[in-house]
């Protein structure tokens, strides 16, 4: 019953929006559990710093110790302070202000009035309405469709499907193969749907001056253990296994899980007695849990075997120009606001 009660609120007018001096960009969901939210803000991110945008990322930071507002730096325990996700887009994208707050305006503000930055990203922002934004994404897993689904605490939805209708583009992701895409798209009854999944890029090993990064195609050639800690761990296993790779063991953990040596001794162990028959073997996990360990230093537990994640990248299946064509009017807007004001 709150959510709808904010939401009317919000709606009339009763609660404040805040509209910021600089655009903002807000990517979020319905649902609890990945949606695709971080390969989003990756495309946006990657897209804004070609045209050559300064841009800022900021999120909650889920899962970290820490509270209030954190610029995320170089840190050994960087995952525990700031939260994976951060970390990740921090590792990714060098030199761009990354920050973690749990109060959006604050956090944004913050941001305005200590960088040059000319767009903000906000990560899982959709339930903060209290900040203005220029474009709100929202994306649906389309494995877990919120039509079928209930408001929490029934089901796994923030708020009821109806909230879309303040989303300004809504992103079926993890869309499966043989699914019957334009019945999909119907059933979020949104006029902005594009289509898109989530795409296996890279492997990194963890040692990479021992062993460069390989495409994705490399694990056809290698037996793997895989380990994971995401809000769908079965998913990530899945979609190796649709790839064809030869999953010799899996271990899922829970959602920003924080690995302790006794959960890598198991992990190593399950290696040391498969590899005798199968010496191609590698260990392979996630990027978000790779920055979660390597936040406290890679465990020396790890360093002796072939440990490697895999980066995910977006690919678009149908609806690309509805985000491009939006970015590119805030890219107009904010070259037009720097002419006048030189």
């Amino acid at each position: 019953m709150g959510v709808y009660v904010r939401n009317f609120l919000y709606r009339q007018g009763w609660f404040k929006v805040y509209k910021l001096s600089t655009p903002i960009i807000s990517i979020g969901n319905l649902s609890t559990g990945g949606t695709g939210k971080t390969p989003m803000a990756c495309f946006i991110l990657d897209y804004l710093i070609q045209q050559g945008i300064s841009v800022a990322y900021l999120s909650r930071g889920y899962g970290r110790s820490t509270e209030g507002f954190r610029r995320v730096t170089e840190h050994a325990d960087a995952a525990r302070l700031f939260g994976d996700e951060a970390v990740l887009i921090f590792n990714r994208f060098t030199g761009i202000p990354v920050a973690v707050c749990e109060d959006r305006v604050g956090g944004a503000t913050r941001l305005i009035r200590e960088t040059a930055v000319s767009i903000i990203v906000l990560d899982d922002a959709f339930q903060h309405q209290k900040i203005g934004r220029d474009l709100d994404i929202v994306m649906i897993d389309a494995t877990q469709m919120p039509d079928r689904d209930l408001v929490l605490p029934a089901g796994n939805l923030r708020e009821p499907l109806s909230s879309l209708s303040r989303a300004g583009i809504v992103v079926l992701n993890k869309i499966p193969e043989q699914a019957d895409r334009q019945a999909l798209i119907k059933r979020l009854k949104h006029p902005q749907i594009a289509v898109s999944k989530a795409q296996f890029a890279e492997v990194i090993f963890f040692r990479p001056e021992v062993r460069p990064a390989l495409p994705s195609e490399v694990l056809l050639k290698h037996p793997v253990i895989v380990f994971s800690g995401l809000g769908n761990n079965e998913q990530f296993f899945d979609q190796l296994r649709e790839m064809g790779v030869d999953i010799r063991k899996s271990f899922s953990f829970p959602d920003h899980h924080v690995y302790t040596p006794e959960d890598l001794k198991l992990i190593t162990l399950e290696f040391r007695t498969q590899v005798p028959e199968s010496p191609e073997l590698i260990i392979l996990t996630t990027e978000k849990d790779y920055c979660r360990l390597n936040s406290v230093n890679l465990p020396a537990v790890l360093t002796p075997y072939p440990c490697a994640y895999i980066t995910m990248d977006l690919v678009w299946l149908e609806g690309k120009h509805l985000v491009t064509e939006e970015l590119h009017k805030l890219v107009n807007k904010i070259n037009h606001d720097r002419e006048t004001t030189t």
